[in-house]
């Protein structure tokens, strides 16, 4: 069956589910070690209480096609009114097909209902990728953290979601 026909799905992970991160999570490092700054070996060696702990630390999204989690993002708290969005990746076969734009919204969403008033995200300025997909859902450049990372932000309260944003469709 193509992807594209099975059922897509975009939850929280819920803490007891934490390892469910460590695939995702080698396999973004693998592919793109750069842009997350960490290294695979940190990783590899976690165990199940460590990957438990994250997703309670950390509101962790999974995007699934079928039963193959294959997209992620994740979301902390920025100050009293602000979140930060974290590691939004999308595995290399699923890409430009609107996941990413949908792993941001369902971020946005709930950052939007517990009252958050700003999204930041630091990405590399070479992740062409991530940088539209961020442009497209309305966040706009502020500057330069350190060499060839910048940040974008988008004010919730002001910058108005787009358009295309109910009901949520993917592009196969």
């Amino acid at each position: 069956m193509n992807s594209h026909l099975k059922k897509t799905s975009i939850r929280r992970l819920l803490p007891k589910e934490g390892m469910r991160l460590k695939p995702l999570r080698l396999r973004m490092l693998q592919e793109m070690p750069k842009a997350f700054n960490e290294h695979m070996a940190k990783f590899q060696e976690k165990n199940d209480d460590y990957w438990i702990g994250r997703a309670e630390k950390i509101e962790t999204f999974i995007l699934s096609v079928g039963s193959m989690d294959v997209g992620t993002i994740g979301v902390e708290p920025l100050g009293e009114e602000g979140v930060r969005l974290i590691t939004l990746w999308v595995d290399p076969t699923h890409r430009h097909k609107g996941y990413g734009r949908a792993l941001i919204r369902e971020a946005l969403t709930v950052a939007m209902a517990r009252g958050a008033e700003v999204a930041v995200v630091e990405v590399l300025r070479e992740n062409h990728n991530a940088v539209t997909c961020y442009e497209e859902e309305g966040f706009r450049y502020v500057g330069e953290t350190k060499e060839g990372v910048i940040t974008m932000e988008k004010y919730l309260d002001r910058d108005p979601m787009p358009l295309e944003m109910q009901p949520l469709t993917f592009n196969p």
